[in-house]
């Protein structure tokens, strides 16, 4: 029963807050304090890079470590999520032995840093896009159960259709924003992989001229960097991603 109703809970979700915070809920009771999710790939539909997580509720300290080792680089969890279609346990990477020294210690650190029986969960998109969520124990425990590996699959993959359906809604109810010629130009090289002194040249312009229009840009699209900034305007035919 209450499987059921953290499922109508995720369906019926206004927002992506309150999604986000009846997933976590429903995680909890299923015994996983740590709850993240992660956008692997970009999200061009959704106007959102791969370097977004909507959710992450691991310890500070861990986050701050993982990122300061650049663990998200070689993280094997993340990298077995391209690639799989089911849930699987973090103990079952290691038990492979196909691992790297690196990728082995990430792990013996998680654990160290109270971090237990993780469980990676794929999610897979329209367009290629792949998400996954990682969860975990503060204590040892139990291994999960298929029971609960199944449980929590049906959970994540409710997540992740409602999360493209308020995403979908809040994007087309954004205001297109207007671009003039040049910002358009100067977008459309950077899409393409140019650097701001070949976007200028190719331009005839100076760059001072061409980060001026990159600030304009992100200021207009409400992006926090040109990363961003190209995928909400590709996501909008403003600029072909070429």
């Amino acid at each position: 029963m209450r499987f059921s109703t953290d499922l109508h809970a995720l369906a019926r979700a206004h927002s992506v807050c309150e999604l986000l915070g009846a997933f976590q809920e429903a995680m909890v009771r299923h015994g996983f304090r740590w709850v993240s999710f992660a956008l692997l790939t970009g999200h061009r539909a959704l106007m959102r890079p791969s370097c977004a997580d909507p959710l992450n509720t691991f310890p500070q300290e861990w986050v701050s470590h993982y990122r300061w080792r650049g663990y998200d680089q070689i993280d094997p969890i993340r990298r077995e999520a391209q690639v799989r279609i089911a849930p699987f346990t973090w103990e079952s990477l290691s038990k492979r032995g196909t691992l790297t020294r690196v990728q082995q210690r990430l792990l013996d650190e998680a654990c160290e840093a109270g971090i237990r029986n993780g469980i990676g969960v794929p999610l897979h998109g329209p367009g290629g896009s792949t998400s996954v969520i990682c969860l975990a124990s503060a204590t040892e425990g139990p291994r999960p159960t298929a029971m609960q590996l199944a449980r929590v699959h049906s959970l994540s993959t409710q997540l992740y259709a409602r999360y493209w359906t308020l995403q979908q809604s809040a994007t087309l109810a954004r205001t297109p924003a207007t671009l003039s010629a040049k910002e358009l130009q100067v977008l459309q090289g950077l899409a393409t992989g140019l650097s701001q002194a070949e976007v200028a040249e190719r331009l005839h312009v100076s760059t001072h001229g061409v980060d001026f229009h990159v600030r304009k840009i992100l200021s207009k699209l409400e992006a926090k960097n040109i990363t961003a900034a190209v995928y909400f305007a590709t996501g909008r035919g403003l600029i072909d991603p070429g």
